[in-house]
């Protein structure tokens, strides 16, 4: 049953992988384990595999159009085995909290998820406890900024597939136009190599290592120029406001928990 479930997860996964997002003659990602970046997981719903990046102890950044896939999500995933890929041990497997998602997704430039991520049933711990998070920052970035994009797209390579892979680019433009864009200055081109299944996967200078936006678009090609897609944080002022609640909120809580083991002793 659990081998038929992941099928049905990479087969729908694969459906939406259909555009080419390769930019150039090959594919230049390679393995990678960038612990705060996680592989979301639409098991009860079928829906396959976004990514999502830590950026507090329980809170997370993806792409709007994966809201479906963020059910449940694995850190530290081990390689696929025949392109079906693999769950991480129960350690390093979380809930999402489907209730926190705040997320928009009306096109390039507006495609974004904020949402909570749940302790571990076993370890009690949530995952930016131990899987580490990632810093966010709102300006730092032009056009020509070297970055890295890591995330769990599909791939020919079949112990990759889904797998995390990583690979560096440099930002292309940081605003358009077109018939997708519904918020021109919050888009941005890139041409790191993505697949589908990295739809959420954070945009990351990689001179700072602080994280500018997140990629939700492919659109790359072996003609010269062509770039995939996300949305720039800083100029997404919906997602950025949706990022402090979440901090906030979840620092109140933290708080909260604090003070009541206080009393408690």
């Amino acid at each position: 049953m659990k081998k038929l479930l992941l099928c049905v997860l990479v087969v729908s996964s694969m459906s939406h992988a259909s555009e080419k997002s390769i930019c150039g003659d090959k594919d230049d990602r390679s393995f990678s384990n960038i612990r705060p970046v996680g592989r979301a997981i639409g098991i009860l719903m079928g829906r396959g595999f976004c990514t999502l990046t830590m950026i507090s102890k329980t809170c997370a950044i993806s792409a709007g159009h994966c809201y479906e896939a963020l059910e449940f999500v694995d850190f530290n995933s081990p390689a696929s085995i025949d392109g079906v890929p693999q769950f991480s041990g129960e350690q390093d497997f979380y809930e999402v909290n489907r209730l926190s998602i705040k997320h928009n997704y009306t096109g390039i430039g507006d495609d974004w998820a904020v949402v909570r991520i749940k302790k571990n049933a076993k370890t009690g711990l949530y995952p930016g406890e131990v899987q580490g998070h990632m810093e966010i920052s709102y300006d730092g970035y032009k056009s020509g900024d070297i970055i890295r994009v890591s995330g769990y797209g599909s791939s020919e390579d079949s112990s990759a597939n889904l797998a995390q892979q990583t690979d560096i680019g440099s930002i292309l433009s940081t605003s358009f136009d077109s018939f997708f864009t519904t918020n021109a200055n919050a888009a941005m081109t890139h041409n790191a190599d993505t697949m589908g299944g990295a739809s959420g996967a954070a945009i990351v200078n990689e001179a700072t290592g602080k994280i500018i936006g997140i990629h939700t678009n492919g659109g790359c090609t072996t003609i010269s120029g062509s770039g995939n897609a996300g949305v720039i944080i800083g100029q997404n002022y919906a997602l950025r406001n949706a990022i402090k609640s979440c901090l906030d909120t979840e620092k109140e809580e933290l708080s909260a928990a604090q003070t009541q083991e206080h009393s408690q002793d």
